[in-house]
């Protein structure tokens, strides 16, 4: 059966995921990624459905956060699907875009945040047909992912590559990144795909060894009644 709108989709099912809203796709794999790739607790996460104070009790600064040794650590998300640059080329360039990193759309600063969260689907954008395609193409890893595979499963990490990195290390605000040269360019050593636990973890690691040792980096106190233990 078609898509309802789009004829070109496998099924109703696929078309609703792939239509989902950018910020709150990008919170929903925040929150697969943290539960199902580091292994964290659902109450050690915290993700508002936006910043106003209607969703938002504790008026945070990000679009998240998670609770690490006692610290409750601001997250900003952006999420992004592949983009063609230099279409009329022979061989066009595949690349992420994020946009509005370091600040608004007003061009005031963000106040910064513990870590950015930044997660680039491997399929091009909604308006581009083949999308489809590149869902059916992406490679298989021991979780299958197909057309139909939702974003909270752990096995819809196998199309995306996550950045995790200090605030203060994106140094542009509108960046765009060449996903065949990721690994040559400033950002990647803070790059891993999402379907390569070990990387995540290393990624992760790297992330918060580089937090504790600057001080720049703000941590906020935790909640009365919040959970303290180690949580990673």
């Amino acid at each position: 059966m078609a898509g309802f709108l789009d004829p070109e989709a496998p099924s109703i099912r696929a078309e609703y995921f792939r239509y989902i809203e950018k910020d709150i796709l990008g919170k929903i794999l925040f929150k697969n990624f943290f539960l199902n790739v580091l292994n964290f607790r659902e109450e050690a996460i915290y993700i508002p459905l936006g910043r106003s104070p209607r969703y938002d009790e504790r008026k945070i600064i990000g679009d998240a956060q998670v609770l690490v040794e006692g610290q409750w650590l601001d997250a900003e998300i952006k999420c992004a699907y592949m983009r063609i640059t230099h279409y009329r080329r022979r061989n066009p360039l595949m690349t992420w875009g994020f946009d509005r990193v370091i600040r608004t759309a007003k061009r005031n600063n963000k106040s910064p945040c513990n870590f950015i969260f930044a997660v680039g689907i491997n399929a091009r954008c909604l308006g581009d047909p083949a999308y489809w395609t590149d869902v059916n193409r992406l490679p298989q890893s021991s979780q299958s992912v197909d057309v139909n595979t939702a974003p909270h499963q752990s096995a819809f990490l196998s199309c995306c590559g996550i950045f995790l990195f200090p605030h203060e290390r994106f140094p542009r605000n509108n960046p765009s990144v060449t996903i065949s040269r990721i690994r040559k360019s400033r950002y990647g050593e803070f790059f891993s795909w999402g379907n390569d636990i070990a990387g995540c973890c290393k990624t992760w690691a790297a992330l918060l060894k580089n937090s504790s040792s600057n001080p720049a980096i703000k941590k906020r106190g935790i909640p009365s009644g919040e959970q303290t233990d180690l949580l990673f």
